[in-house]
């Protein structure tokens, strides 16, 4: 199991191939990124709340229409960020 842990998980040759804090860093980013998508779901829960999901009342169309902008920005902030900083992380 730790074997196919390594082989997946952790760059070829580790741990002589990475620098000595390689791995707490690896451990605190995957927390972060953890972090980040649970406070995704709680802001995502908390928007569709406000727009009435839930309630009887709600529109489906404004839960799609959110759904739709939240994916479409997500993307573009992906493509400006790629475009400004993607040769930098070479």
């Amino acid at each position: 199991l730790m074997g196919w842990f390594h082989k997946i998980f952790l760059p070829e040759g580790y741990p002589k191939s990475v620098s000595h804090d390689y791995l707490p860093y690896q451990i605190w980013d995957t927390v972060q990124a953890f972090c980040s998508t649970v406070t995704g779901i709680l802001a995502s829960k908390a928007a569709l709340a406000g727009l009435g999901v839930g309630n009887v009342e709600a529109r489906v169309g404004a839960a799609l229409y959110f759904t739709i902008v939240k994916r479409n920005i997500g993307k573009v902030s992906r493509i400006v960020f790629t475009t400004a900083k993607g040769s930098d992380l070479d």
